[in-house]
């Protein structure tokens, strides 16, 4: 393109100007060019405004964009109610025999929210990984050995 156009320090890296265009397939070449570059423009205004308004939603229903084959689909989940994840939350603690007061912790808290804030695919560490390898970071980054 800009061959055709005799941009000299565009996207095609400094091409020289085709000097075999006429003036007027120049100008039917700018106009679509231009053209074309204005709809993507506003493609990506309309996909922006989309996923502000979705983001801002104040909806209790879970929305996201998925992008399946180079089409852009609003994907709405149904919401998971309140007591679903509390139910879910008092089986844990009732078939592990962990105390209640454990709720207090400022730890099991964090917990949740990082787990909400990495979203979903969030898969908790086994136990290997929780016996062996997080332990020795743990251990050596209370000790103040940085590995």
């Amino acid at each position: 393109m800009d061959h055709l156009l005799g941009i000299s320090n565009g996207s095609g890296g400094g091409v020289e100007g085709c000097t075999k265009i006429s003036d007027e397939q120049k100008t039917t070449v700018e106009k679509d060019y231009f053209t074309s570059k204005m709809e993507k423009e506003k493609r990506e205004n309309k996909r922006q405004r989309v996923e502000r308004e979705i983001a801002m939603s104040s909806s209790n229903t879970i929305n996201s964009i998925s992008t399946i084959g180079g089409t852009k689909k609003l994907l709405i989940r149904k919401p998971i109610e309140r007591q679903e994840v509390d139910d879910v939350v008092a089986k844990k603690f009732y078939a592990c025999e962990i105390p209640f007061n454990v709720a207090r912790s400022p730890y099991f808290k964090n917990v949740i929210k990082k787990a909400i804030d990495f979203g979903k695919g969030y898969v908790p560490p086994g136990y290997e990984a929780l016996r062996t390898t997080l332990l020795k970071k743990t251990k050596d980054r209370v000790t103040g050995k940085f590995v």
